[in-house]
């Protein structure tokens, strides 16, 4: 895996832009010498667990004089 990291990187016909993560074998990528730069995949994140809903609040019984 490498990352671009010039503001816009065009390979095979696609458009990279700077922080995108491409995967190249390293002949490939040496063609592009310093646009590029060699990272490690991506790990995956834990999906954050979801909040607990607040309870609605009770709505005052409202006493009617007419």
């Amino acid at each position: 895996m490498y990352k671009v990291t010039i503001g816009a990187l065009f390979i095979d016909g696609k458009k990279h832009v700077r922080g995108d993560m491409v995967d190249l074998s390293a002949e490939k990528a040496a063609a592009y010498s310093n646009n590029l730069e060699p990272c490690e995949a991506p790990k995956a994140k834990a999906k954050p667990r979801a909040k607990a809903k607040a309870t609605p609040r009770k709505k005052k019984a409202s006493t009617s004089e007419g």
